[in-house]
């Protein structure tokens, strides 16, 4: 399986995959960051989860048939292929605009999906994929997950969101923050 082969790459590649998004020209459709960092700095849930679905909306129809097709060439996978396709999708998103953010943040008691931090705010969002329309079901675990296993105690005043992601419709379909 290929990778990046260190943070710096990651880093350096997410840059230029978002700055190609931004200056693409494409004005009010293409400007991802705007959006983004408002809803970040300012705490505000809802614009957050609407740039992430322009996001989503966004990766070509083949990315997902071939996360399929590594699924089960990798069976031992231990989460579903979806999930690390949106969380790596997001994660180098963010990383792309600037923004401090760590995926599969280690703690005491597991590990959180992504930790965001901007201007002083940070964010734990934990994903989960719903199918079978179980949007607001998959949030509210997500939420659960969040608060069970702490991912939120060593950040003063963290900002914790449970995100569900429709597997048919690719897009956040249900989320619940904290």
């Amino acid at each position: 399986m290929l990778d990046y082969p260190n943070t710096e790459v990651l880093n350096s590649m997410s840059r230029l995959v978002a700055e190609n998004m931004i200056q693409s020209g494409g004005g009010e459709f293409m400007d991802f960051r705007t959006p983004l960092i408002t809803s970040l700095a300012g705490g505000k849930s809802k614009l957050l989860i609407e740039t992430f679905n322009r996001l989503l909306a966004s990766i070509p129809y083949d990315d997902y048939v071939g996360a399929a097709r590594q699924a089960v060439e990798l069976s031992d996978v231990e989460i579903t292929t979806q999930e690390w396709l949106y969380r790596s999708t997001i994660l180098a998103f963010l990383r792309g605009c600037g923004v401090l953010t760590f995926g599969e943040m280690h703690g005491n008691q597991g590990r959180s999906d992504l930790i965001v931090t901007c201007r002083g705010v940070t964010w734990i969002i934990e994903i989960k994929i719903a199918k079978n329309n179980d949007c607001e079901t998959r949030a509210q675990e997500a939420m659960k997950q969040i608060n069970d296993r702490q991912y939120a105690e060593p950040y003063k005043n963290g900002k914790k969101v449970g995100i569900a992601i429709d597997d048919n419709t690719r897009q956040i379909g249900g989320w619940v923050e904290a």
